[in-house]
């Protein structure tokens, strides 16, 4: 084997692992904004979508569009671009700017500000302590 089949077959078999998240608990759990924000997380039902314990449907739950598409998303396979794949939410806290065209730079944005319609949750029945839990959470996946 060539040493350059080597290093993709390492990088391939690191995509399934996380960074442990530095907003966690020192002892590694969950704070307690973070499991208010987990309840939140469910009680939204995000996890239709960014289900655990991969926190995506990727590979299973076909393509959505939360209202980030526009003409310059581009096309699929040379035909209209109707969704996109769900991406995981594990080790979200290193991955800045979101969204498939880096449009957002924190996850409030995604939460609120290109979350306009709601199409990407009901964040707008939520209060401003709500939120920040909800961000807690997922700022703690792993």
């Amino acid at each position: 084997m060539s040493a350059d089949l080597d290093a993709l077959a390492a990088y391939v078999g690191s995509l399934d692992r996380f960074p442990k998240s530095p907003y966690r608990a020192a002892d590694g759990a969950l704070t307690a904004d973070a499991r208010a924000g987990k309840a939140i997380f469910e009680r939204l039902r995000c996890a239709t979508c960014h289900g655990p314990p991969r926190f995506t449907d990727s590979g299973v739950g076909g393509l959505h569009d939360v209202g980030t598409l526009t003409a310059e998303s581009g096309s699929r396979l040379g035909g209209p671009l109707t969704g996109l794949d769900t991406p995981t939410l594990r080790g979200i806290w290193d991955t800045a700017p979101y969204l498939h065209d880096g449009s957002a730079a924190t996850l409030r944005d995604v939460l609120v500000t290109r979350n306009r319609d709601g199409k990407h949750g009901d964040v707008a029945s939520l209060s401003e302590s709500e939120l920040t839990q909800l961000e807690r959470y997922l700022l703690e996946l792993e």
